[in-house]
This record gives C-alpha cells, sequence and structure tokens, in this order.
C-alpha cells in the first residue's frame, strides 16, 4: 500500500494576485491638481496645449523638451475633468525668477468654458507650489476674449495692453531721425564688443558706466526713481520688491554686464539702459543676428524732458551692432510719450498681447 503523499504546502499553488485598485474617477467639473509625474499628467498637458486629450503629439514633445531643457517645474498643473474621467480643460502655473509665476489657461472655444477656467484659474493662483510668491501673470492674445472673461472672473486685473515693438538690422541710422538739440552731447560710443569699457562722455551731458556688482544699489535706485509718474504698466509699482525686479530683468535673455548700462550727469546717476542679448525664438522676425532686446529704460523725473530717452536709444542702436543691429522691445499702449520716441526711430509693432496679473494669497 503506497504511503499517502505528504501535503501540500500551501504557496505551491498560491492563490490568483488580487485585481489592482482602480484609480479613482476624479470629481466631475471640479479642478484638480495633477502629479507632473503621474498618469494624468500626459492628457491634461494635451489638453493644455491643444484643447484636446489626445491631441497631436509634436506640440507635446517639445513642451517637453523646453521644459526639460529650462528646468520647468510642471507642479502647479490643473485640470477639470469630465463624466468619462478626461481632462476637458487645464491650466499651468510656473514658477519664475523675481518671486513671480506665470499662468496658462488651455485653449476656449465656447462661452460654457469660462466658468470652469476661472475655476481652475483661481485654483492654480490658490495653490500655488511656491512659498513667498509676490506675483502670478498671465499673457494673452488681444483675440482671446474668453480667455480674458476667465481670469477676470478667476481673480485677475487686466494691467496693459503691450505691444511688441522690432527694428530690424537694415534700419536706416538713428543719430540723423532722433537728432534733438536738447539731448546730451557725447553719448553715443560705438563699441566692437559688449564687455568693453565705457569711455566717459562729454562733461557737459552724461557719462555711463557697465554693471558691476559694486553699482548694483545704484541701478536700483535709480531703476526705483524712475517709476515715479510712469504710465509704462503703471499698475506694478509696489508689488514687489527691487531685488525681485532687478532679478527678473537679468533674467530677460542673454546677460551681458556690458549691455547693462548705468548713466550720470553732474548732479549723479539719472538713467538706466538695460539690453540684453536677444534669445531664440519669441516674437521676432528673422533676421542676420539675433540682435538685442531692450529690456528697460528708464529715467528718474529730474531727467525727463532733456532728450535722455532719445540719447539712450541711439546708444542702444551702437551696441546692437555686435548681435546683428535689430532691437526688440515691449511697451505699454497706454505710454504715449515711449510710442512716440519708437515711432520715431523705425520701431514696428509684431504682436499685441494684454497682461493680467493678481497677488496671490499667502501660504500658510
Amino acid at each position: 500500500m503506497p504511503l499517502a503523499a505528504d501535503p501540500e504546502p500551501d504557496d505551491a499553488h498560491p492563490a490568483p494576485p488580487s485585481p489592482a485598485p482602480r484609480a479613482a474617477t476624479p470629481p466631475r467639473g471640479v479642478p484638480v491638481r495633477v502629479a507632473a509625474d503621474g498618469p494624468g499628467a500626459t492628457a491634461a498637458l494635451q489638453v493644455l496645449l491643444s484643447g484636446r486629450p489626445d491631441g497631436p503629439d509634436p506640440p507635446l514633445r517639445a513642451f517637453m523638451d523646453h521644459a526639460r531643457t529650462h528646468r520647468m517645474d510642471l507642479s502647479g498643473l490643473w485640470a477639470v475633468y469630465g463624466r468619462r474621467g478626461r481632462p476637458r480643460q487645464a491650466a499651468l502655473t510656473v514658477p519664475g525668477v523675481g518671486r513671480t509665476a506665470m499662468l496658462f489657461l488651455s485653449p476656449l472655444t465656447r462661452r460654457a468654458q469660462v466658468g470652469p477656467a476661472a475655476a481652475l484659474t483661481r485654483a492654480a493662483v490658490a495653490g500655488h507650489p511656491v512659498r513667498g510668491l509676490a506675483l502670478v501673470q498671465a499673457l494673452l492674445s488681444t483675440d482671446e476674449g474668453l480667455k480674458s472673461d476667465a481670469l477676470s472672473l478667476g481673480g485677475l486685473t487686466r494691467l496693459a495692453e503691450l505691444l511688441y515693438l522690432h527694428r530690424p538690422a537694415g534700419a536706416r541710422p538713428l543719430a540723423a531721425e532722433l537728432a534733438d538739440p536738447e539731448a546730451p552731447a557725447g553719448l553715443v560710443r560705438p563699441r566692437p564688443t559688449p564687455a568693453d569699457p565705457i569711455e566717459p562722455a562729454d562733461p557737459r551731458g552724461l557719462r555711463g558706466e557697465a554693471w558691476t556688482p559694486d553699482r548694483g544699489d545704484a541701478f536700483a535706485a535709480v531703476i526705483a526713481a524712475s517709476y515715479e509718474g510712469t504710465r509704462d504698466c503703471a499698475g506694478l509699482r509696489g508689488l514687489r520688491d527691487i531685488d525681485d525686479v532687478m532679478a527678473g530683468h537679468r533674467a530677460t535673455g542673454v546677460f551681458h554686464p556690458g549691455l547693462w548700462t548705468l548713466w550720470s550727469d553732474r548732479a549723479g546717476p539719472v538713467a538706466v539702459l538695460l539690453l540684453a542679448e536677444a534669445a531664440a525664438g519669441g516674437d521676432r522676425p528673422a533676421g542676420p543676428g539675433p540682435g538685442v532686446e531692450l529690456v528697460y529704460l528708464g529715467v528718474a523725473p529730474r531727467g525727463r524732458g532733456r532728450g535722455i530717452g532719445a540719447a539712450l536709444l541711439r546708444y542702444a542702436s551702437a551696441a546692437a551692432t555686435p548681435f546683428g543691429s535689430a532691437i526688440s522691445l515691449a511697451v505699454d499702449r497706454d505710454n504715449p510719450a515711449a510710442r512716440r520716441l519708437y515711432r520715431r526711430a523705425d520701431f514696428n509693432v509684431t504682436t499685441r498681447r494684454t497682461a493680467w496679473i493678481v497677488v496671490p494669497p499667502p501660504k500658510t
């Protein structure tokens, strides 16, 4: 009689694995934060870029390449979902320098989308991932009326209509067209490279000095003074510390110390001119070189009415020569004096955008 077989161990025929728990369906119509590295991020970003969760891949790939190159923080991604658990709208806040963040909304094509987009806006601003954030901004094309309504309902304030201007490399010399008998003499000194020192100008006019860390306080003081009575994005005044403003200016384009200049008369510093090598892309027309961006031109109140702005623009034209001579800038449409100056200098409008801002609630 054969011996009875030994009983099989408990794990000889293991029980089939339990089915993985199904992901909870996001609540319909309620803004939900989307983990940037989670399974729903791709669909939410597709909606952000194209308005469809199954949108074309090339824009998403290009966006992700840009995000990796620039180390963008995507933790401020939010979405609103429909009945089948698919994202219908999305918003993203991207932290920047100077304690700011930029807000992006998915495309809006119907009035019914405005309410959910406003809810997304409020959630993205209140749930921003950065402590100490001073300002959230958004830039829209002037024809994005539905997004404007959503931002307004979401708590943002319209700051300005910005005109993006470009002066091509082949434009006529500025010295003749901006001639002004009241302008300081001896201001414009062309330089072969952006790092060359600036020679003192005629003592009856202005003396220019390039940026150094030791001159940082003087630069900041003149920039702060230039805000008095300004017509250029006046609603920004007082919302950020001057150190944050300076950091934001420095992050524009490609920084070269020799392209940041402080100008003094006999009474002391009176004006600043901040230029940067133009970064690739953007709204600039194609040309022989990237040119420069005029980041900021500011004159203290005591120096206004003396032609300093026109003289500094002539200097900017000379300083742009090593970079292809083209100059780009943005100006508030409600700044008529600056617009006249740039129009006389053959700047042309390439793009118009509306700027929106909000001061986010403090993080607790």
